[in-house]
């Protein structure tokens, strides 16, 4: 499992309207007007075909991404094994939530990031904890009716 790092690959969630997914991204990719951003190698060549990404698109770049893409049991488990180890759980927490069917980009990175100067028209942003708007068997953080985080 590609593992989150703090500022660089972080879990994000898709939703569209046939369905919502976690997906471990390098945090450039998130960046849904890609046209002014100078995007690494790799990043680049995700986003390659896709400036924009927006409702009409994201079946495709979904394909894209599918590598990246997180089991919630498997993030779950990472999540566990750190706890376990003692370390720090702030790399597991969800970041973004990109509502592709109500054209809502959800943040709570915890630092400045200018991701509402790079939306579609007809999109809003919204920094606010958007746990929620993620469907309870979609809810990693949760185990044996208890939130992980608040250990």
């Amino acid at each position: 499992m590609l593992k989150p790092i703090y500022d660089k690959n972080i879990i994000v969630g898709i939703k569209t309207k046939d369905k919502m997914d976690w997906y471990i991204l390098d945090k450039q990719i998130c960046f849904l007007e890609g046209n002014d951003i100078k995007f690494q190698e790799d990043t680049k060549e995700i986003r390659k075909n896709f400036p924009i990404l927006s409702e009409n698109n994201i079946h495709l770049f979904l394909e894209k991404i599918d590598p990246y893409k997180m089991n919630k049991d498997k993030i779950r488990l990472a999540i566990l094994e750190t706890m376990e180890k003692k370390e720090d759980l702030e790399d597991y927490y969800p970041v973004i939530l990109i509502d592709f069917e109500k054209r809502i980009f959800y943040s709570q990175y915890p630092e400045p990031v200018d991701y509402e100067n790079y939306l579609p028209q007809n999109w809003k942003e919204e920094y606010t904890d958007f746990s929620k708007y993620i469907p309870e068997e979609k809810q990693y953080w949760k185990y044996k009716g208890k939130n992980l985080f608040d250990f």
